[in-house]
């Protein structure tokens, strides 16, 4: 609506100006349909761009010129129409400058210059405060890079583009682009005039080329000629020789910049029809009017076509072809090598499709009878009727995903570096079902095919994929969707090329025997090294609900698989490409405790060099988290050399939780990487703490200041930073720090009141993982229990889908730490029951493309996301969750205790439970339940008070072993 609104304004403005330099009706609305049928108003009008904004504020300035040549006008008015040229885009104030100037003494037009500058910069400090990204007008940094030196080549080009391009469009030339994961995150095809050739798209545009280049000529000679508007003359013919001297300078595309150029072109045409070769003028234009539309509108749906993203084409072929398969899927999970890039993470869905690249290709399965009538496909069977599980095997240190349908069954593995394998199994065929492996460019992260070969039974897909088959396909058929069949007996083609990327293969199978289906990258440009071991850690469990041991391995190797180098990643990394420090803490605790203690150790290091990295930059909980997830890996690392590798990063970290609890001022910090695109321009994305408050931290995270949080987990913190400096022997140290922890405890718990108890990030942070709240327990268990009230009903379900998955499942640790484990598992079997990939255990973030990158637009897949899918912070906090349940720590008392056993729930206690390498704190543990009598071995460098969970009964007998010497004090129950 406002696009059109402006778009008749335009129209409008241009029609008033033609009105009063003189035309009449006639002529102004002959001129008016040959500017509607411009290459620059068929682009650029109908897009929600400033520049038509821009062309108003020129051709109000024109006809200043031509108003003011003949009459006095008031200052006030000069003042605003220069102003006005000024306001929107800077460049265009040489018309109010010109039109000034040409009209008025030089000392009146140097007064209203210089007002029309002081205006526009009250105006411009006035907006400030609503928009506070907008940057001076004049002298702008970030405008200096489009400078450019002139050269000959580069004036040849704004001259064609400026005289000839705007009125005529020419062929369109592309350049794709070779980077998926840019800095902007976007590889559209480039699309660009700025050096075609005149009149070189269509049999149109070169007739229409010739007749406005006679027709701009005749204009030019009865300009020239012309004694009559000498003002408007001058300031038309100066502006166009300052729109050439302008754009050789500066800008890489002139015909952006086109609607600007129009109306200075239609008034030198304009000045033909106030001639006597009038009747020649009328001529050319009615001619040129037609020829010009065609061609413009015929390019204009070229360059739509070349310009919208792969997400965007896919969304518009779906639109066309219907009736096709596409995919009905909204969640994915990844297979891939730890460290990997995210360019080379596989991903699969439900249906068992899966693509072995980002921007490569979709591998799905096809079934149909005889008539070739869709029975099935992998890409739209109904999730009701999917199974998918990890597959691990004693021989592979990665998972493989089982998919299981009633009518086929797959295993997708990736074998080495750059090699997978799909394996079909067709359940109880029919020998009238037709089964058939499709290749497409669309797919879970798939790309265009421009090319596929067929040859040694081997299918090669863009030179760059080989697939082939344990057993020859029965037939293979190439095609180009939208063109060609599906399916097609008996085809020949051996080799098919498809400019617009919509290739397939159609490769029938022999569905009365499985098939192995291999895909290869011939031109890898990384290589990866596979695990030497399983990445599923090395937690062992003898548990009743297999579901229990599943999630939790899932977790873990979710974990693992998302790592980018050694890199945390908050979520699909597609969608994340940057580490995220608070999603990374509790990564790295997850990991560690699995038992993933290297790979752990290597993570540290981007959390000990880096204080601040993150999608919305220095946030002021990085310090305390960041401290808490070092120490909890080198405590169960217990490597002297590691502890005084961290020593100097841990005082650094420490250094700024002081530095935010005492600070009079605000503070700012510079951080590490990426922001979300989103984000860029926040003012606030390095401002990391305001002037503290009362004893705490008004520090910055999530865009706003949740106090209780952010001095939560500086809290724990610095009560991690002590736990080092005792281990170093750094009493006095740790002392002063130990210190400063109580006072921060003692100001949260003042604290703890609406407003700020109000903010839900309280509720993930109380007691779970920072025990702040352990002074206040029965205070924080009814705001907790209300919450739990508002959010569930009274059979203990969510009454909404939960947006922030990671948040409620922290919750629910509460519930865990408040010994009321009946709640936990009430939401640990609704999350079980509500999975984004159902039997691989992942779960969600918000609603659509939550701080997207926008590197989804580019892949043909994933075209309309509810969420974000995995969630890597989910993932931890359910993995630490599960752990906890098995043995965690407790602070509600002033020793320190070591609980087994609190999430077990009581119908699990009549049957024998083991667990081994149980890592809770600086323990490892095993324990062992069987005929009431609790067996634990731990490996105990501290002494520890040992209790059972709420559910084990209160005769049951605890016996306990160390593996090292150690003290214990054991409360039996």
């Amino acid at each position: 609506m406002l696009t059109a609104t402006i778009a008749g304004l335009w129209s409008l403005t241009l029609y008033a100006l033609l009105r009063v330099f003189g035309c009449i009706r006639l002529d102004a609305l002959m001129l008016l349909m040959l500017a509607w049928s411009s290459a620059a108003t068929v682009f650029w009008l109908a897009t929600p761009e400033p520049y038509a904004l821009s062309s108003i504020s020129l051709m109000i300035a024109l006809m200043l010129a031509i108003i003011a040549g003949k009459n006095k006008v008031n200052n006030w008015i000069l003042v605003t129409v220069s102003a006005f040229s000024l306001s929107v885009t800077a460049t265009n104030w040489m018309v109010g400058i010109l039109a000034t100037f040409t009209t008025q003494t030089k000392q009146r037009a140097w007064r209203v210059t210089f007002a029309a500058l002081c205006l526009v910069t009250l105006l411009w400090f006035m907006q400030t405060p609503f928009f506070a990204v907008a940057d001076i007008f004049i002298g702008h940094s970030g405008e200096t890079s489009n400078l450019d030196f002139p050269y000959i080549e580069k004036t040849v080009s704004v001259i064609a583009n400026l005289f000839s391009h705007s009125i005529i469009a020419p062929e369109i030339l592309t350049q794709p682009s070779q980077h998926l994961f840019g800095e902007a995150g976007f590889n559209w095809t480039n699309v660009s005039i700025q050096h075609s050739k005149m009149g070189s798209a269509t049999m149109q545009g070169n007739i229409a080329t010739v007749i406005w280049g006679l027709l701009f000529v005749l204009g030019v000679w009865a300009c020239i000629q012309s004694t009559w508007a000498t003002p408007f003359k001058v300031t038309l013919l100066l502006t166009l020789v300052g729109q050439v001297a302008l754009h050789t300078l500066y800008g890489e595309e002139t015909f952006l910049y086109s609607l600007h150029f129009v109306p200075l072109l239609i008034g030198v045409v304009a000045f033909s029809l106030m001639h006597p070769c009038r009747p020649y003028a009328i001529m050319l234009i009615v001619m040129l009017i037609p020829l010009s539309m065609i061609n413009n509108w015929q390019q204009f749906l070229q360059a739509n076509e070349l310009a919208t993203s792969p997400r965007g084409n896919v969304l518009r072929q779906s639109a066309l072809r219907p009736h096709d398969a596409w995919t009905k899927f909204d969640s994915h999970a990844i297979l891939a090598i730890p460290g990997s890039m995210e360019k080379d993470k596989s991903y699969i869905e439900p249906g068992g499709s899966f693509s072995p690249k980002v921007g490569s290709f979709g591998v799905s399965v096809c079934l149909t009878d005889p008539l070739h009538t869709l029975i099935a496909t992998s890409d739209t069977i109904n999730p009701s009727q999917i199974e998918q599980s990890f597959v691990w095997q004693t021989n592979q240190s990665l998972p493989s995903i089982q998919t299981q349908t009633p009518f086929y069954h797959s295993i997708t593995r990736l074998q080495s570096d750059n090699t997978w394998q799909h394996e079909l199994d067709f359940s109880k065929p029919s020998i009238a079902t037709n089964a058939s492996l499709m290749i497409r460019s669309v797919g879970p992260s798939g790309g265009p095919i421009y090319k596929l070969s067929w040859n040694n039974q081997q299918l090669v897909v863009n030179d760059a994929w080989q697939v082939t088959f344990d057993s020859a396909p029965l037939s293979v058929h190439l095609g180009q969707e939208g063109i060609n069949a599906w399916f097609a007996e008996g085809s020949n083609n051996k080799t098919i090329e498809t400019p617009n990327g919509w290739g397939f293969a159609n490769i029938k199978l022999n569905a009365m025997h499985p098939v192995k289906v291999n895909v290869k990258a011939l031109h890898a440009q990384t290589a990866y090294q596979l695990p030497t071991t399983n990445i599923r850690g090395d937690l062992i469990l003898q548990l009743p609900d297999e579901r229990f041991n599943a999630s939790l391995q899932a977790q873990i190797a979710h974990l693992m698989m998302s790592l980018v180098k050694n890199e945390t990643r908050p979520g699909d990394p597609t969608n994340y490409p940057i580490g995220w420090q608070r999603d990374g803490a509790y990564i790295l605790v997850a990991l560690a405790r699995a038992g993933e203690l290297e790979k752990a150790k290597m993570l540290s290091k981007a959390f000990a060099d880096e204080d601040f990295f993150g999608g919305f930059g220095a946030e002021a909980d990085s310090p305390g988290l960041a401290l808490w997830a070092l120490n909890q890996v080198a405590s169960q690392l217990k490597e002297p050399a590691h502890n005084q590798w961290l020593w100097p990063h841990v005082q650094r970290k420490a250094q700024w939780i002081e530095q935010m609890l005492t600070t009079k001022q605000n503070m700012y910090a510079p951080f590490k990487g990426r922001v979300v695109p989103q984000h860029i321009n926040d003012p606030e994305k390095n401002l990391v703490a305001e002037p503290a408050k009362n004893g705490l931290i008004v520090g910055r995270m999530d865009h706003h200041r949740p106090l209780l949080f952010v001095n939560a987990v500086n809290y724990l913190g610095l009560i991690e930073a002590a736990d080092l400096a005792t281990r170093l022997g750094k009493h006095e140290v740790a002392t002063h720090w130990n210190m400063l922890a109580d006072q921060l405890k003692s100001a949260w718990v003042k604290s703890f009141k609406p407003p700020y108890s109000d903010n839900e990030r309280t509720y993930i942070s109380g007691l779970w993982p920072t025990w702040i709240a352990s002074d206040l327990m029965t205070a924080f268990k009814v705001n907790l229990n209300q919450r739990w009230k508002n959010q569930h009903d009274e059979m203990h379900l969510y009454k909404a889908k939960p947006l922030w998955t990671y948040f409620d499942v922290a919750e629910t640790h509460q519930w865990l730490y408040l010994a009321q484990p009946e709640r936990v598992w009430s939401t640990l079997e609704w999350f079980w029951q509500h999975q984004s990939m159902p039997g691989l255990y992942t779960w969600w973030e918000g609603e659509g493309e939550e701080n997207s990158f926008g590197i989804w637009q580019n892949v043909r897949g994933w075209v309309k996301p509810n969420n974000i899918n995995p969630h890597y912070w989910t993932a931890a906090e359910m993995a630490l969750l599960q752990m906890d349940m098995l043995g965690h720590l407790s602070k509600k008392e002033a020793k320190t205790t070591l609980i087994i056993g609190a999430g077990i729930p009581l119908n699990w206690l009549n049957k024998p439970l083991a667990v081994k390498n149980l890592r809770v704190g600086p323990h490892t543990l095993d324990w062992h339940w069987e005929n009431n009598v609790m067996q634990v071995t731990i490996d105990s460098p501290q002494p520890a008070i040992i209790k059972l969970g709420e559910h084990f009964p209160t005769n049951a007998k605890l016996l306990i072993t160390y593996r090292q010497p150690s003290s214990a004090i054991v409360v039996s129950k």
